[in-house]
């Protein structure tokens, strides 16, 4: 600034292309050649964390270790924030979700950032931003953490499940055998009843027969019994009229003598 001179509002460019600016206190020049360029990489900072619309706790996003959400806690909103003196109006970001795509976004204005309906899985988002001068940060603003899959979705809950049906596919299968040994012993009893029967009948058939011709035998030998009786009987009556007709003439013979 040159003193004594006042040529208030008067602004000049020289050939060199510095700006002179006249002032009520004196003369102002500025030298864009001697601008130096910014070199510094805006601040980043995660001013906050929603959940759908509700706010976390800066205690609970902040603090180390792993951080969860239920299956059903699956809407997150981040407010971030890049903080360049030179020029803010030029400060540009860009982002990404680990987790759900690796590829960062087109360079845009800084606004929340929201991902709705996240998947069960480890997610880290992080936040780059440059300060208007083509110089961006190089280590990225982080935030992990882990969405629960629901219990129906889990390890153990699958593998018992995969237990359960392979224990019933092992139940069937041993009710299936159970069902073709009762069968067969069905039919091996079937098979013994129909041979039993058979035999049976064979023996009824058999011991029918003897009988049939025992008493064949015994109605025969009856029969020639009963014929030998009046036979015999008839050969007695035979006799005794014989003797009776000898008596008679015994007598009569006797008789003659005697007279």
């Amino acid at each position: 600034m040159l003193k004594g001179l006042t040529a208030p509002d008067a602004i000049y460019k020289d050939k060199d292309g510095a700006i002179w600016v006249g002032m009520s206190t004196g003369l102002v020049k500025f030298n864009p050649k001697l601008v130096r360029k910014n070199k510094l990489p805006p601040f980043l900072k995660l001013n906050r964390v929603k959940l759908f619309s509700r706010t976390i706790e800066k205690s609970f996003f902040l603090e180390e270790g792993d951080i969860k959400f239920s299956y059903n806690q699956n809407h997150l909103t981040f407010d971030v924030q890049a903080v360049s003196l030179s020029t803010p109006e030029k400060i540009k970001c860009k982002y990404r979700l680990i987790g759900l795509s690796d590829e960062w976004s087109e360079p845009t204005t800084i606004h929340p950032i929201s991902y709705p309906f996240l998947n069960p899985g480890n997610y880290t988002f992080e936040f780059i931003a440059s300060n208007g001068e083509g110089v961006w940060t190089k280590v990225p603003l982080r935030f992990s953490f882990f969405v629960s899959p629901p219990f129906w979705k889990t390890s153990w809950f699958i593998t018992l499940v995969i237990l359960v049906i392979l224990s019933l596919i092992i139940y069937l299968f041993y009710l299936q055998k159970l069902k073709l040994v009762r069968v067969q012993r069905e039919q091996e009893k079937f098979t013994r009843d129909i041979i039993e029967a058979q035999e049976e009948e064979r023996k009824r058939i058999s011991e029918g027969l003897h009988d049939g011709i025992g008493q064949n035998l015994l109605l025969i030998k009856n029969g020639l019994r009963t014929k030998k009786l009046k036979i015999q009987k008839k050969w007695f009556q035979q006799q005794s009229k014989k003797f009776v007709q000898f008596q008679e003439i015994y007598t009569l013979f006797n008789w003659k003598n005697l007279v």
